[in-house]
C-alpha cells in the first residue's frame, strides 16, 4: 500500500509538470508563426500539421493496443475543423497583435458550451450564461479596439473563426475519445488536417519552398513544440485530471503568448486588450468550472479497495445494464448524499465491511455516455487493512488489462496501471 501512495505523489507530481510543459510549449505557437511569415498563411498552416503528422507517425506505427474502429464522420469533422481552425487563427496574426489574437481563439470553451446547449440540448445555467456574456463581452472589446486602432477587423474576426473551428474540433474529438486511444485519434486526426490544408494550399496556388533555412526551421519547431508537445501533453493530462481544471490552467496561455511577444517583437498590451483579456478570461474561467454541464442521469461512487498492492473486483451479476462485466464495488448515490457518503453506504451493504466516512484518497470523476444513459463516477482509492473473501477476486493492478470492464472503467484502469 505504501508504494502506492508514493506511486500516487509521484504522479500528481508528473501531471502538474506535463501541463507546465504543454502550456509553455503551446504559448510559443504564435511566435513561431511571426517568425515563419515570409511563408503565406496557409502554407504555414500546412507545413505545421505536416511536420507534426511525420513525427507522430512512428509512435502511431509502433502502437500495439488493439485499433477500435472510428466514426468516419466525426473523424473527418475533427480532422477538417482543425485545418480550418489553424487556417483561421494563423492568418489573424497578419492583421492583429498576438495578445488579440490569442485571447480571442481561446474563446472556444465557451463556444463549446453553447454548442454543446443548443445541439446536444445540454443544460445552460444561469451562471453559465453570465459567463458566456462576459466572454463575448470582452471579444466585442478586443474587436472594437481593432477597428479602431487598425482600421482593420479581419484579424479579429479570423481569430474567432479560429476559436470556432476548434470549438468544434473538440466536440468531435470528445465523441471519437470514447472509441480510440491517444495516438489513434490523434494521428489520423492531424493527418486528414494535413490533406485538407495541402489542398487549400494546391488550389489557391501557394507557394511551398523558396524560403530561407531559417523558416523552414521555424516551421518544423512550429509542428514539433506547440503541436505535438503541446497538444500531446494536454490531451494526456485530460486522461488524468478533470478537463475542467485543465481548461482553467490553459488559461494562463494569452498571458505567457503576450509576454514572450512583447521580449521578441516589442507588442505592446494596451489598457482596451489588457480589460478585454480580464473580462475573456473572467468568462471562461465560470464557464470551465462545469457550469454548463447537464446533469448525468446516475451518478455513482466506486471504491479501489486495495490490500498489499492487491485490488478487489467483483462480476456484475443480476442486473441488466452490462451484465457479465467485471467492475469495482460501489452504487448509486441516494438524494443529498455526498460521493464518500455513498461509499461507505455501498461498501457496508455490498461486502460488510466498514471504512472511513470520508476517504482520503480521491482519484478521479469520469462522465461517460452510453447509448441510453449518462454515468458520473467518483473513483475513490480505499486503503484496507486486510483481504476479505467474497463473489469476486484480489487482482494487481496488471492484472486488470485482463478483465472486461465496463467502458466508462477503461480511464482508471489505465490510470492506476500507471501508477503501479
Amino acid at each position: 500500500m505504501g508504494s502506492f501512495k508514493t506511486e500516487l505523489k509521484s504522479s500528481r507530481f508528473r501531471i502538474l509538470f506535463t501541463l507546465c510543459i504543454g502550456l509553455l510549449s503551446i504559448s510559443s505557437g504564435s511566435i513561431l508563426v511571426k517568425l515563419s511569415q515570409e511563408a503565406p498563411s496557409l502554407t504555414i498552416a500546412f507545413f505545421r500539421m505536416l511536420f507534426a503528422s511525420l513525427i507522430l507517425l512512428p509512435f502511431y506505427l509502433m502502437d500495439a493496443s488493439p485499433k477500435n474502429k472510428t466514426d468516419k464522420i466525426w473523424l473527418f469533422i475533427a480532422g477538417s475543423s482543425l485545418a480550418l481552425h489553424f487556417a483561421f487563427w494563423i492568418s489573424s496574426l497578419t492583421y492583429t497583435s498576438v495578445a488579440v489574437s490569442v485571447l480571442l481563439v481561446n474563446t472556444s470553451p465557451v463556444l463549446v458550451a453553447l454548442f454543446s446547449h443548443f445541439v446536444f440540448k445540454e443544460q445552460l445555467t444561469l451562471k453559465g450564461l453570465l459567463g458566456v456574456t462576459l466572454a463575448f463581452s470582452g471579444s466585442i472589446l478586443l474587436f472594437t479596439n481593432d477597428l479602431y486602432t487598425t482600421t482593420n477587423w479581419r484579424g479579429a474576426a479570423l481569430s474567432l473563426s479560429g476559436a470556432v473551428m476548434f470549438g468544434i474540433y473538440l466536440v468531435a474529438g470528445k465523441k471519437i475519445r470514447h472509441q480510440a486511444n491517444l495516438i489513434q485519434y490523434v494521428y489520423p486526426t492531424y493527418a486528414l488536417s494535413t490533406v485538407v490544408l495541402g489542398i487549400f494550399v494546391l488550389t489557391s496556388n501557394l507557394p511551398v519552398s523558396g524560403f530561407s533555412k531559417n523558416t523552414y526551421l521555424f516551421l518544423f519547431l512550429l509542428g514539433l513544440i506547440p503541436q505535438c508537445i503541446g497538444h500531446t501533453c494536454y490531451n494526456w493530462c485530460l486522461k488524468h485530471i478533470p478537463a475542467t481544471v485543465v481548461a482553467t490552467l490553459v488559461m494562463a496561455e494569452p498571458v505567457l503568448a503576450s509576454l514572450l511577444a512583447y521580449w521578441i517583437f516589442g507588442e505592446t498590451v494596451g489598457k482596451i486588450i489588457f480589460l478585454g483579456g480580464i473580462v475573456i478570461g473572467i468568462g471562461i474561467l465560470i464557464v470551465s468550472q462545469a457550469t454548463i454541464l447537464s446533469k448525468p442521469e446516475i451518478e455513482v461512487a466506486t471504491a479501489i479497495l486495495i490490500v498489499d498492492d492487491k485490488i478487489w473486483i467483483q462480476k456484475r451479476e443480476n442486473v441488466d445494464h452490462l451484465m457479465g462485466y467485471w467492475e469495482f464495488p460501489g452504487g448509486k448515490l441516494q438524494s443529498n448524499e455526498l460521493p464518500s457518503q455513498a461509499l461507505v453506504r455501498e461498501l457496508q451493504e455490498e461486502l460488510g465491511i466498514a471504512i472511513e466516512e470520508h476517504p482520503k484518497h480521491f482519484l478521479l470523476t469520469q462522465d461517460y455516455v452510453y447509448s441510453k444513459r449518462k454515468v458520473k463516477i467518483h473513483f475513490f482509492i480505499v486503503p484496507f487493512n486486510h483481504q476479505f473473501s467474497g463473489k469476486g477476486r484480489w487482482v494487481s493492478p496488471e492484472q486488470l488489462a485482463e478483465y472486461n470492464f465496463p467502458p466508462a472503467n477503461k480511464l482508471v484502469i489505465e490510470t492506476i496501471r500507471h501508477l503501479s
